[in-house]
């Protein structure tokens, strides 16, 4: 005999207070306030200050979450030239780590932990591109696989064991990926042109690129500030919908379903940013600082930081950090 749960579903429990620990989409009865109760209902994003850099930096990588980044590299007042500076951060302050062995700009980044984070190619300015993985482990610095292509400017998102590269320039600009297996890198599909100085966010079988300069020198055209998104599924890359803005040297972290974008855009620094729900992006909370080059981490919009880079022509060491509050609410009508 068929079991009438099996067809109507469960009854919603009658609870005389909000349970604790209740999931994501969890409805209940509160006798005491007679409402309808849902948890998991996302609040307005908003813009908090964090902790500083030790040492003010630009074009540095950054890898982690909003409580647990990394950061290295760069260029920097304080370290003529380009950095091998390294940091971590508690959510709460900045501890300065072992110099990373090579110093680099413009690298890309993988990795959602301290422990397991990279910092792959970059720059040394004018001079040659790097085809190197520096991996931190916690403790301490050790080589990784070695990039197809050297080359600096590029974006990156993923675990270590689950890392992907987009774009860079070597010297002009590259449309090819690149995936991370924690050992080794490997060819992914390209995008329609090449590109560089954008954001990403997302893991190798899941991501997104968005922004950033298509560079149509290689077949004879110009550079130009693109709003573009495109979505990766592990094997093809497919242009989706288009920022509000137009951003070269953003800083963008989260998932292919929920990410955030912040900074310069068309204008000189810009403290606009805007949140992607999946589908679509939609403006989000200001930031206090206008600023570009700067790093960024996080797996969801809900919880990301970003610290560092340019505001206007000055280095900035300063932080903030995008949080979505999700919480209990009543279920009424409207």
């Amino acid at each position: 005999m068929t079991v009438y749960n099996t067809i109507r579903g469960l009854k919603v429990k009658y609870l005389s207070s909000d349970p604790a620990g209740a999931e994501d989409g969890q409805v209940w009865y509160n006798s005491t306030t007679s409402n309808l109760r849902v948890a998991g209902i996302q609040g307005t994003g908003t813009w908090a200050s964090g902790g500083a850099l030790n040492t003010v930096n630009s074009a540095l990588a950054g890898a982690g979450t909003q409580n647990d980044m990394l950061v290295a590299t760069g260029t920097s007042p304080a370290n003529p030239g380009i950095s091998t500076n390294a940091e971590v951060y508690n959510g709460s302050s900045w501890t300065a780590i072992t110099a990373a062995p090579t110093a680099t700009v413009q690298a890309a980044s993988t990795g959602t932990t301290t422990s397991a984070a990279n910092i792959v190619g970059g720059g040394s300015g004018a001079a040659p591109k790097f085809n190197i993985t520096q991996h931190w482990n916690g403790s301490g610095w050790s080589a990784g696989g070695t990039l197809a292509a050297a080359r600096a400017n590029m974006r990156g998102t993923g675990p270590d064991g689950a890392g992907i590269v987009l774009g860079g320039q070597a010297p002009t600009g590259s449309a090819a990926a690149e995936k991370y297996n924690g050992t080794s890198w490997s060819s992914a599909s390209t995008i329609a042109a090449a590109n560089f100085g954008g954001s990403m966010a997302g893991t190798s079988g899941a991501a997104i690129g968005f922004g950033g300069y298509y560079d149509l020198r290689p077949t004879g055209g110009s550079e130009s500030q693109v709003a573009l998104t495109f979505s990766y599924d592990g094997s093809s890359w497919t242009t989706v919908n288009s920022m509000a803005n137009v951003r070269l040297y953003g800083q963008g972290a989260g998932s292919q379903g929920s990410a955030i974008v912040g900074g310069k855009n068309s204008a000189p620094t810009s403290t606009l940013a805007e949140q992607w729900d999946g589908t679509s992006w939609t403006a989000a909370a200001v930031m206090a600082i206008g600023r570009w080059s700067g790093a960024s981490a996080g797996t969801s919009a809900a919880a990301a930081t970003v610290v560092g880079g340019l505001s206007g022509g000055s280095y900035i060491g300063t932080s903030e950090e995008y949080t979505i509050p999700v919480g209990t609410q009543s279920i009424t009508t409207s």
